[in-house]
Formats: C-alpha cells, structure tokens, sequence
C-alpha cells in the first residue's frame, strides 16, 4: 500500500454525501482526495510527514488529485499543476468542481474533473500571481487578492464567497465564464474601499461601513441568506446578510479568551474555521491557539466548549479530556459525527460517541459504508438527545 505523505494539512471539506473528502495540505503545495467509504469498519489513523496512514483492517484511499509538490503558479493537468500554500476548499458539485483558495499566490483555483477515468484540471478563476497581493475588484484576471483563507460555495453553486484575510474583507466570486468570474467585495474595508489594508471592529447596517480583522473562514447559514464569518484578529462570530451587506457580532467581543457564555459574553482565541452542522441548529468553530472546538447555539447564542483541554496536546479521550495542537479545520459528515483537522498533531479527528455512549475524540480514517446500528463504533456528534 502507497504511503500518504502530508506536510501541514490545512483544509478539510466534504459535502458530507458523497464519497469524497478533499484536503489541501499547506507547505506540501498539494490538494488530496480521500474516499471515506472504503471500509466496513471504523478505521483510526494518524497523518504525519513520512508516515503511512495506517487502520486496523483497510487503509482508505488517499490520492493526490493535484499538485506537484514544488510551490509555484501553474494551470493545467493536476499531476503537473502548482499552487503555492493551498488553504480554504469549496465543493462546487459532488461531480466535478473543487474551489482552492491559493493563499500564497493570492488567487482562486477551480480543479474540474469530468470523470473518475480523466486527470484532474487545475485553473485559475479569479487572481493571478504575477500582481501579487493587492486589493481590486473587477473581472477574474483583472482582481486581486491578498492571503485569501475560507471560502463557502454558495447553495446553487453559482458563486463562493472569500474571506479575504489580508485585505480584512469578505469577497463574491462568481464561478461562471459567462460573468468573467465578476469579483465584488460585500463587507468590510469600513469605507477605505480602495485601501489594501484596513481591519476595525465595526458592526454596520450595510457592508460598506463593517469591518473585520484577519476574517479566516465562512459558512453559509441554511437560509441560503446569511453566512458566518471567522473573524480570527477580533476573536469573533459575525453574521452577514448578503441581501444588505449588514453585519452583526452574534459571539465574541475582541478580546481572546475561552469563557462560555451568550453572545457577546462569550470568548474565543483565536477561532479559524467554522461549519454548521447538518441539523442547522449549531455552529461548530475551531479555536486554533485556544485548542479547542466550540459550539454556537445559532437560536440562542449560547457558546460552549465541545472538545479539547485547552492546552495543546494528542491525547484521545472524554471531549474535555482530549486535546488538540492547532485545530484549523472542521467539517460535517452528518448528524452524528464532526471531523477535525489537528494541523500541529498532522492528523484527521474525529468527535464521536462509543456505544456506551461515552463522548470521545479518536484519531480517524475512513467512514464506515454503512449506517447501520451495528456498526463496532456508533458514531455521534455530541451527547445532546436532540438531533444537531
């Protein structure tokens, strides 16, 4: 069995139906895919550099769909194509599309497939390395970027929104060559719309007047109508309505900490990404230099820790008693199970509840294939009765 080699994974984004998890891995310059219905059985693995993904009866397929390896700027065929530090990941279809936000090429990437048998195909969308950091709306070639992070395909697939983190700004792309990938920028800036760099703490009732600080991931609500911005500087949630560019702060209140509360009374440290869980009734964040993963009651705005002892570390276990090195990026598979990207540990986490119902984070590697009740490891997401 073919070694998976990571570096520094930095993203992790499924659709959480189809059979495919993709993951950018940051200083190894490469997008890989994982099929998480390879095995009948729980698998647990660690990922680390030169290191086998190993599990306990079949290793899941890891493969590398594009990226040479070397860092540089290149479209064309996956195997020959090159990104610089790939970040956020965005899912366009379970067929074809993949977004990657190339973080040091300040640029947005598509990998289009039109079918298992045929090579991936790398392009550029919107960016371009030759103009290097900068902030420009306009057509795709014509836009510019600076360190974008998270990106959130939107509902129908027609655009993603881009946390611009460089530029403090959340970014609109759109994904079709009939718009020119039409690039406009939704919130923040606080009206220095020219200005490369301009951070701030503004809540606004329009985006023009927002501002944010280092925004590092988003997520759309299931409204379709609001997303969730990661506004890592000002240790902060913040809700956009892309309808009026308004924003509010819904948790967080800029200064770092890990204190559970409501809303505002809430503290984070430093948060880095976010996803909603399939329910809709929570948001999921993870507390990259808090070492932790903290839940967002969305109706009552109620945060609380889920996972993690708040100092770094690799220990499995009870979710207050497992630890975590620099979690960076979470995803959804279902109602029932939460993975988690450990960036400093290189390893895939998942949060899960055993049989006897004992919350536990353990070390993952492939989804079972099957749903049953039977399963040698009953997969949950946290101990709530209801459903997320």
């Amino acid at each position: 069995m073919k070694a998976a080699v990571f570096n520094r994974a930095k993203a992790i984004e499924g659709t959480g139906v189809g059979p495919n998890i993709y993951i950018s891995d940051e200083k190894g310059n490469k997008i890989y895919v994982l099929d998480r219905f390879t095995g009948t059985v729980m698998i647990l693995f660690t990922m680390s550099s030169n290191t086998t993904v190993k599990g306990n009866d079949v290793v899941s397929q890891v493969t590398l769909l594009a990226g040479t390896g070397e860092a540089g700027y290149k479209d064309g065929i996956g195997s020959s194509a090159k990104f610089k530090s790939p970040s956020g990941l965005a899912v366009q279809s379970l067929r074809t599309g993949l977004c990657v936000s190339d973080r040091g090429n300040h640029a947005i990437r598509i990998i289009t497939r039109e079918s298992p048998d045929k090579p991936a195909v790398v392009d550029t969308v919107a960016g371009s390395d030759d103009s290097g950091a900068g902030f420009a709306d306009g057509e795709g070639p014509n836009a510019l970027f600076n360190h974008p992070e998270g990106l959130a395909m939107s509902p129908d697939g027609s655009f993603i929104l881009v946390a611009d983190s460089g530029n403090h700004r959340i970014r609109k792309v759109l994904l079709s060559k009939e718009d020119k990938n039409l690039v406009s920028t939704i919130a923040g800036g606080n009206q220095n719309r020219n200005v490369t760099y301009s951070q701030g703490f503004n809540d606004a009732d329009n985006g023009v007047n927002s501002s944010f600080n280092r925004p590092t991931d988003v997520a759309f609500l299931p409204n379709g109508e609001e997303v969730l911005v990661v506004d890592a500087g000002n240790h902060a949630i913040r809700k956009l309505t892309l309808s009026t560019g308004a924003v509010t702060t819904i948790a967080g209140n800029g200064n770092s900490g890990s204190d559970n509360g409501f809303g505002t009374n809430a503290t984070f440290e430093f948060p880095m990404s976010i996803v909603i869980s399939a329910g809709g009734k929570y948001a999921f964040i993870a507390e990259m230099e808090g070492q932790r993963i903290r839940q967002l009651h969305l109706s009552t705005g109620q945060v609380t820790t889920l996972a993690g002892t708040g100092d770094a570390g690799s220990s499995d276990g009870t979710f207050l008693k497992a630890s975590f090195n620099m979690p960076c990026s979470l995803n959804v598979i279902d109602s029932r199970r939460l993975m988690v990207l450990d960036y400093e540990n290189s390893a895939i986490r998942v949060i899960a509840v055993q049989e006897d119902n004992e919350n536990s984070i353990q070390d993952y590697c492939a989804m079972p294939s099957s749903m049953d009740d039977n399963l040698e490891l009953k997969m949950m997401l946290s101990s709530y009765n209801d459903e997320l």
